[in-house]
Parts: C-alpha cells; sequence; structure tokens
C-alpha cells in the first residue's frame, strides 16, 4: 500500500515546474544580456538563478523525503489512474523545461566562450608588441626599434 500524500507530492511537483519555468525564462533573457555585453545584468540574473535552484533543491528534498526515496516512475507503478494522470502530466512538463534548460544553457555557454575568445584575441591584439621593421639609409634594419604596444598589461 502506498502511504504518500499524493496530494502533497503533486504540489511540490507544480511548485518545481514554477521555479524550473522561471529559471528558463532567466535563461532566454540571460542569452540576450551575453549579447549585448551587459555584465552588471547578467550578475544579477546569476544571483536570481541561484536563488531558484535553492529554492528546487528544498523542494526536491521535501519530494524525497515524502515519497520515502522512491523514483516518481516507481510511484507511478502503484497509483490509481486519477494520479496517475496528473503525476504523468507533471512529469512530462517537467521533462519539457528540462530538455528546454539544457538546450538554452548549452547555447549560452557557447555564446560565453565565443565572448571570452574575442576578448582574449582583442587583449593580445591590444598588448602585442609591434615590432616594425625599418631600414636606415645603408639598407640595414633598424635596430633601436623598442616595443610598442596599444595597451601596457604590465600597469
Amino acid at each position: 500500500m502506498l502511504d504518500i500524500d499524493l496530494d502533497k507530492l503533486l504540489f511540490i511537483l507544480d511548485s518545481e515546474y514554477e521555479l524550473y519555468q522561471n529559471i528558463y525564462n532567466l535563461a532566454k533573457v540571460k542569452k540576450e544580456v551575453i549579447i549585448n555585453r551587459e555584465i552588471d545584468q547578467l550578475k544579477e540574473i546569476v544571483k536570481q538563478e541561484e536563488a531558484y535552484l535553492a529554492k528546487t533543491a528544498t523542494l526536491e528534498e521535501k519530494r524525497r523525503k515524502l515519497c520515502n526515496e522512491k523514483p516518481l516512475s516507481e510511484i507511478l507503478d502503484i497509483v490509481d489512474s486519477h494520479y496517475k494522470e496528473k503525476l504523468t502530466s507533471i512529469q512530462d512538463k517537467l521533462l519539457t523545461v528540462f530538455e528546454d534548460l539544457k538546450g538554452i544553457n548549452s547555447l549560452n555557454k557557447d555564446l560565453l566562450n565565443i565572448s571570452l575568445n574575442l576578448n582574449n584575441m582583442t587583449m593580445n591584439f591590444l598588448t602585442a608588441d609591434n615590432k616594425r621593421s625599418t631600414y636606415s639609409k645603408r639598407g640595414m634594419v633598424n635596430s633601436n626599434q623598442g616595443k610598442h604596444t596599444i595597451l601596457n598589461h604590465k600597469a
């Protein structure tokens, strides 16, 4: 016999779904923030994501305790059809939002890597030695050329 409060389980799963939807919506905003290089706004989004993730961890712990560490698939095998339909529906919604999150997070990761590479290339260009060969009147390379950089990265 099942000794789990299924209404409470549905409430927890619905709450988790709402939080993951919020995280997904933040990830979409984060994509635009990354593209527009708005670092301060990116920091705020990361803080909000961390807060949502902490809440989801708390809810997941409650769900595990409520279900006696049983996975949802095991619970679905022993509940009546009324709850099985509701639990399957929320499970499908959660799986969908997880896949969506996986996709947008992968895209954001790629965008961040591109941005970092661009920053590194720019810094390398700005701090690189500009060795220009100039010739003296005798056709010899002028040897008194110093290092010329646009930025002094040692300063």
